[in-house]
């Protein structure tokens, strides 16, 4: 009786301290959104859930949510598989941190009895197809692993013992100072086991030391950083869904590195034009710039402001003289004839559209300094 109290205690204190509806999600459409507003069913464990359960294993708790199933071959540490919805265990994409981590080794399976309960702070699995948004690895769903520090210091740790030799600690600690932070956290793990096989042979034993490290920076609020396209390529020549698909890629693996809003974008190389404006600015973004290497001024256009390029030639009179409104002309002014003939020249060259390579990273360029 007393043990069934403190179980109804404990999943009402957990009710009240997670709502649902101010639940914020990232894996169901690659930005921060609530959970409310996702199209995507998803489930959320919280620190606070992770801790009040217990569980030393990440697939334990995996265990729990909703058209998940997990299966593993034998006693701790063995080979472990999570389907979600019924599709194959190498259609369940595994985030850890940000970082995609399916084992190629083992047919794109996550390894899942290798993550450590201990050093996990936020589970997101999301079930159903996401390949739109994720690849052909997301037919089942994605599960993102998060371990990041809290806002404010925080220090934590935990030591256990049980039977069959198993034994466990861990400890954590986090540290935010001004545009700096920095956490970390260790967890080790063991267990003599029992013998999978018949129960008369050799024990099976588990061993598992995890750690993780993770630092973030935010600029200094007089810096402004923008999305750059994610492989950079001349965005005027592409058609819109192609543009949409290298401005998104890179504004949202800034946004899931930084950890806050990317609003501004540069065009790579400069190139741009009412196509690629009205692209730009129907995903939300409050200015882009370009490149024209002039000054920019309140008549220019916001979605094509003006910039300097400063390149390794660039001597200290010249950025002296531009820090001092001088040597370059003032934006706006019209679009020269070699400006639109290049344009015209570099679409004919491109022929067919190619999207790129789905490895090459993000880029970003700071576009204003107040």
């Amino acid at each position: 009786m007393i043990s069934s109290l403190i179980l109804l205690a404990t999943q009402a204190a957990a009710a009240a301290a997670s709502d649902p509806a101010s639940t914020i999600l990232v894996t169901a459409s690659r930005a921060a959104e609530p959970k409310k507003n996702a199209a995507a069913s998803a489930t959320v464990v919280d620190s606070i859930a992770i801790q009040r359960q217990g569980d030393p294993f990440v697939s334990s708790l995996l265990r729990l949510t909703p058209s998940a199933a997990v299966e593993t071959g034998g006693p701790a540490g063995s080979f472990a598989e999570v389907r979600i919805r019924g599709a194959e265990a190498n259609h369940t994409l595994l985030f850890i941190d940000g970082i995609r981590a399916n084992d190629p080794a083992a047919n794109d399976t996550p390894r899942f009895e290798l993550l450590n309960a201990d050093i996990a702070s936020r589970i997101e699995v999301v079930r159903g197809p996401q390949s739109a948004l994720w690849g052909s690895d997301a037919i089942g769903g994605v599960i993102a692993v998060n371990g990041t520090g809290n806002e404010a210091p925080a220090y934590s740790a935990s030591a256990e013992g049980g039977s069959l030799g198993f034994a466990r600690a861990a400890g954590s600690a986090s540290l935010k100072s001004g545009p700096v932070d920095i956490a970390g956290a260790i967890g080790w793990q063991r267990a003599t086991g029992i013998d999978s096989f018949d129960g008369e042979g050799d024990k099976d034993g588990y061993r598992n030391l995890s750690g993780r490290l993770r630092a973030t920076w935010a600029p200094a609020a007089n810096v402004e950083i923008g999305a750059h396209s994610h492989t950079h390529p001349q965005l005027d020549t592409l058609p819109p869904s192609a543009i949409a698909h290298e401005i998104l890629q890179s504004r949202e693996m800034l946004e899931d590195a930084l950890g806050f809003e990317v609003p501004s974008f540069a065009y790579p190389h400069g190139f741009h034009c009412a196509k690629t404006r009205r692209v730009v600015q129907s995903l939300g973004f409050t200015s882009a710039c370009a490149a024209m290497n002039a000054f920019s001024s309140s008549l220019d256009c916001v979605f094509s402001l003006a910039r300097l390029t400063i390149r390794a030639t660039t001597t200290t009179e010249e950025l002296e003289a531009w820090l001092g409104g001088q040597g370059a002309r003032v934006a706006p002014y019209p679009e020269t004839l070699r400006t639109a003939a290049s344009r015209l020249y570099r679409r004919a060259r491109r022929g067919r559209t190619a999207l790129g390579t789905v490895h090459a990273h993000p880029r970003a360029q700071v576009v204003r300094v107040n």
